[in-house]
């Protein structure tokens, strides 16, 4: 996952960050200590063509981080 810290179109830091798989437990509280609300998505990766995005602002809405960018 990319080091993001702000909304890329308001400029908040208030993100949703959505994690596949099984993620370290201590890496998730960390990530929620810096402010950030994780969205656990399952063990499953998304499918080929569904559109989905690591990173959600919380105030603005705007989705960012396409997964397939990442994966």
């Amino acid at each position: 996952m990319s080091n993001v810290s702000d909304c890329q179109t308001c400029g908040s830091s208030n993100l949703l960050i959505n994690i596949w798989g099984f993620p370290i437990e201590n890496a998730l509280h960390e990530l929620e200590k810096l402010g950030y609300e994780v969205n656990l998505m399952g063990c499953e990766p998304p499918l080929k063509d569904e559109e989905v995005f690591i990173y959600q602002c919380k105030d603005c809405g705007e989705r960012f981080g396409a997964y397939e960018d990442e994966y």
